[in-house]
C-alpha cells in the first residue's frame, strides 16, 4: 500500500492516476495533509503545492527517501491559469517518480482514457505536425512514438468526425465493464475476467438469491438487485455465458449450469455464515452483512472450513 499525503483536495484523482501509472500493482489511497502523523514512514508519498514550487517526498521503495523541490513559474489563477499550473505540477511529480524509480513511461503523465483529445484540440488550433508533436513531448512528457501515434489516430478520427451531421446525427457510448487488456495511460483500469473473480461471484450469487425470492431471473432484476446498470448486467451475463456459468432461454430468463451454482452456492453459504456469526458477536446487522460481503470472496477455503469447525465445537 502507498499512502499519499497532499494539501490540495482537487488534484487527489491526478495524483492517485499518475503514482498509480508507476506502481501498477501497488494499491494507492490519497489523503489530506493533516492526516500524516498517523502514517508510517515507509510506503509514504507526500506532494505539497505552494505558490511557486512543488515540494514531493518519495518514501516507497525500502529505506530509500528522496526529497524534490520544484519550481513552478505558472500561477495558479482563474481560467486557464490552473489548467496550466496542473500540467507543471504533474510535469514535475513525473520527472520526480522518474528519477525515484529510474524509468518512464510511453505516455509521459498522461492519465485517462483518450490521449488523442489532445491531438484533436491542437489540429482544431490549427497546429502543424510538429509544433502539436513539441508540445506533447514539452508538456506531458509523451515519447516520440506515442506523440505520433496520437497525432496519426487524431488525424483519422477527425477524418471520421468530419462527415458527421452533429444536428441530425446521434452519438452511441459502449461501454466495456471486462475489458481484455489495460492501456498504458488509462486511469479507469478494468481487467481480464479472470481478476474479476470477486465480481463474477457477485452476479452468480445475485442469481441465486433471485431465483430463491423469484423463481425466475433476468438481467433487469440483478441490476436492480446489484443496484448496476442493465448494459453493465447484459455484457456480465454474455461473459458467464461464454465461461459455461450461466444460460439463457428463449423468454431472456437466467439459468446457472452446474458449474454457476456449485459457485453460486458455495459463496452463498459462506455469506450466510459470515454474516450470521459477526451479528451473534454483537456486530451491527447491517454492517455484518456489508462485511460478509468483502470476506467472503478473500477467505481461503481451509480457514473457512476451520471456522465452522471452530464455530460446531462451541
Amino acid at each position: 500500500m502507498i499512502q499519499v499525503y497532499t494539501n490540495k483536495e482537487n488534484y487527489q484523482y491526478d495524483l492517485h492516476s499518475l503514482i498509480k501509472a508507476f506502481y501498477p500493482e501497488r494499491d494507492v489511497k490519497v489523503h489530506g495533509l493533516e492526516q500524516i502523523s498517523r502514517a508510517e514512514e515507509r510506503g509514504r508519498i507526500t506532494v505539497s503545492f505552494e505558490e511557486k514550487a512543488l515540494h514531493v517526498v518519495l518514501a516507497v521503495q525500502g529505506g530509500k527517501v528522496r526529497v524534490y523541490d520544484n519550481p513552478i513559474e505558472t500561477d495558479e489563477e482563474e481560467g486557464t491559469g490552473v489548467h496550466l499550473y496542473k500540467n507543471a505540477c504533474k510535469l514535475a511529480l513525473y520527472r520526480d517518480l522518474c528519477d525515484y524509480t529510474g524509468r518512464t513511461l510511453p505516455w509521459g503523465n498522461l492519465t485517462g482514457i483518450r490521449p488523442t483529445k489532445l491531438p484533436m484540440g491542437m489540429l482544431a488550433e490549427g497546429l502543424s505536425d510538429e509544433e502539436i508533436m513539441h508540445r506533447l513531448e514539452e508538456t506531458h512528457a509523451v515519447s516520440e512514438e506515442k506523440s505520433s501515434l496520437s497525432l496519426d489516430i487524431a488525424k483519422r478520427e477527425k477524418a471520421l468526425l468530419d462527415t458527421i451531421h452533429y444536428e441530425d446525427g446521434y452519438s452511441l457510448y459502449i461501454g466495456i465493464p471486462f475489458c481484455p487488456t489495460t492501456c498504458l495511460y488509462c486511469s479507469f483500469t478494468s481487467y481480464p475476467i479472470a481478476m474479476w473473480k470477486k465480481r463474477v461471484q457477485d452476479y452468480l450469487e445475485a442469481v441465486l438469491v433471485l431465483q430463491k425470492k423469484l423463481g425466475m431471473v433476468r438481467s433487469v432484476d440483478v441490476a436492480r438487485y446489484m443496484e448496476v446498470s442493465k448494459p453493465s448486467v447484459c455484457y456480465a451475463v454474455g461473459t458467464l455465458r461464454e465461461g459455461g456459468f450461466l444460460t439463457t432461454d428463449e423468454k431472456h430468463y437466467l439459468h446457472l449450469t452446474e458449474r454457476g451454482l456449485d459457485v453460486a452456492e458455495k459463496i452463498y453459504e459462506r455469506h450466510c455464515f459470515l454474516t450470521k456469526h459477526l451479528i451473534s458477536i454483537g456486530v451491527d446487522p447491517e454492517t455484518a452483512e456489508a462485511d460478509a460481503c468483502r470476506i467472503e470472496h478473500d477467505i481461503s477455503a481451509e480457514t473457512y472450513e476451520r471456522l465452522k469447525e471452530l464455530v460446531t465445537k462451541e
